[in-house]
C-alpha cells in the first residue's frame, strides 16, 4: 500500500479477557495464545494502511461498556467497526452483543459512512478487511 493513501480508522470490539463467560465456556486456557493471534493481526492490518483501535467489551459491565462504546463513536470518523466473533458468538452475551449493534448502528452506520465489519476468528483482521475494502495484503 503507497505510504501516501489515507489511513483507515477501524474500531475493534472485542471480548475483555478472562470475562466470566470466557470463564464458563473453558476458554481463559486458550487466552494467551487468542491474545497473540488478535495482536499479530492487528499488526498485519495496521501494517496495511488500518489504525486499529480496539476497545473491550465487559459482559460483566455492559453498561460501562456501552457509555465507553458511544463516547468513542463519537470521537472521530470510524471507516469500519469491526466485531469479534469472542464477543458475538457466545449466546451469553447476545444482550450486549444486541445492544453494542445498535449502539454502532445509532451513532455511525446511520450516517452512511461506516461499515459494520464482523470477523469469525482471532486472527483474520486482514482477512475482514480486504473483503470490505478489497486491499491486498
Amino acid at each position: 500500500m503507497s505510504t501516501s493513501a489515507a489511513r483507515k480508522p477501524i474500531l475493534l470490539l472485542r471480548l475483555k479477557p478472562n470475562d466470566t463467560a470466557a470463564t464458563a465456556l473453558n476458554l481463559t486456557a486458550a487466552a494467551a495464545n487468542m491474545a497473540a493471534m488478535v495482536a499479530t493481526s492487528i499488526a498485519q492490518a495496521n501494517a496495511a494502511g488500518f489504525d486499529i483501535e480496539p476497545i473491550e467489551v465487559d459482559p460483566d459491565d455492559p453498561q460501562g461498556t456501552l457509555v465507553r462504546l458511544s463516547g468513542k463513536l463519537r470521537s472521530q470518523h470510524w471507516e469500519g467497526v469491526l466485531i469479534g466473533f469472542a464477543f458475538r458468538g457466545a449466546k451469553e452475551h447476545t444482550p450486549i452483543f444486541e445492544a453494542a449493534v445498535n449502539v454502532v448502528a445509532s451513532e455511525v452506520v446511520a450516517r452512511g459512512t461506516t461499515r459494520l465489519l464482523f470477523g469469525n476468528a482471532p486472527d483474520n483482521v486482514m482477512a475482514v478487511l480486504e473483503r470490505n475494502f478489497g486491499v491486498a495484503e
